[in-house]
């Protein structure tokens, strides 16, 4: 016995007293670190290869220990290597080769400009989502990437603007060099006096700062689509029958039905309230499903009485409803395209803002 454990510990490298005294936890961790070193080169970039597929197909972490799994009946797979926590290690060791690269480049470009924006994660935590507008040294390329996610203690301009701070230290970057703050139009983010913009310029005294031209005219065309009660009248449909869209069975009903009628049918999209342009991805499918609707909707109404599809077959079959809702849906794909011009006039006055301080 005293052989086998001092053949053991020499060809492990561990110690006899080591390997008795070792605990269970470790001794584990000791030999999935034994299996990693015997990984060949080959196995390492295919695990890689279905971590990039995963994150290109925009598809969970959760989903590449699949694609190990079907990858491995046709190649040698270490099986220690499978498992989801070493995917979000990989993930880890290639975000930080990525970062390590983008600062690397940020930090030698003169100025920026920061665009913020307060959110809250899965866990309902606050966070402070950062992107970075920069010129690269070499090309007159102006660049806009993922900065970070910063979680915050207390979401007050002092609290950002400590977190912001702590975030310049941690990657080196000169503070100074940010030339301007683009956020949404929150009185924690531009009030004139303790704002976070306003917080900033006592240390950056020339920083501009900018309300996001998309949110500004969310805000604008939101208003003034309260203020209109045809558009009220036309929406409620719209909310009403999206409620129908939660149930997967009546989900596969409606599709069934307009395959069945060689009818496509569009994603029902929510009508949210600060995105003004949801209200027409929310008018676009309706429109162009209203026969398939129909047909689904005195099914329904035949079938069950049910009481939401009688409404909403009430005001798909009202001519002057159609026609309004008709007519609105080419409003509104008017003014998508002018969001998307004025949204690429933004980022180029931007650009002429960087050239100039540049």
């Amino acid at each position: 016995m005293r052989k086998m454990l001092s053949l053991y510990s020499q060809k492990h490298g561990i110690s006899v007293k080591s390997l008795l005294t070792e605990k269970l936890a470790d001794r584990k961790a000791r030999l999935d670190h034994a299996k990693r070193l015997q990984t060949n080169e080959e196995q390492i970039r295919i695990l890689m290869d279905n971590v990039l597929l995963a994150v290109n197909m925009n598809a969970s972490m959760l989903s590449v220990q699949n694609i190990h799994d079907h990858i491995g009946k046709f190649v040698s797979l270490p099986d220690s290597w499978r498992s989801k926590n070493h995917t979000f290690e990989v993930v880890a060791a290639i975000n930080e080769v990525v970062a390590d690269e983008i600062f690397t480049e940020f930090s030698a470009s003169l100025f920026h400009t920061l665009i913020v924006d307060e959110s809250t994660d899965i866990a309902v935590h606050k966070v402070l989502v950062l992107y970075l507008k920069y010129r690269s040294p070499n090309p007159l390329v102006y660049k806009t990437v993922f900065g970070g996610i910063i979680q915050l203690t207390a979401c007050h301009a002092q609290a950002l603007e400590q977190a912001m701070k702590e975030f310049y230290n941690q990657h080196a970057i000169d503070l100074s060099r940010l030339v301007m703050l683009t956020s949404d139009g929150a009185s924690v983010m531009l009030g004139r006096w303790n704002g976070l913009a306003a917080l900033l310029k006592r240390t950056v005294p020339n920083l501009s700062e900018q309300h996001c031209v998309a949110h500004r005219e969310d805000l604008a065309l939101t208003a003034s689509w309260k203020d209109n009660n045809l558009f009220i009248n036309l929406e409620v449909p719209l909310r009403t029958f999206y409620t129908l869209r939660r149930s997967s069975v009546k989900t596969a009903a409606l599709a069934e039905l307009a395959s069945v009628n060689e009818v496509d049918v569009l994603s029902f999209r929510p009508i949210q309230e600060v995105r003004w342009l949801s209200r027409h991805f929310a008018v676009s499918p309706f429109v162009r499903n209203v026969d398939s609707l129909v047909l689904y909707c005195e099914e329904q109404i035949n079938e069950c009485s049910d009481l939401i599809c009688t409404y909403v077959l009430r005001c798909i079959q009202d001519p002057q409803y159609l026609l309004a809702l008709c007519t609105l849906n080419d409003v509104l794909n008017e003014l998508a395209n002018l969001s998307k011009v004025l949204y690429r006039q933004s980022k180029l006055t931007s650009c002429a803002f960087l050239k100039f301080a540049n």
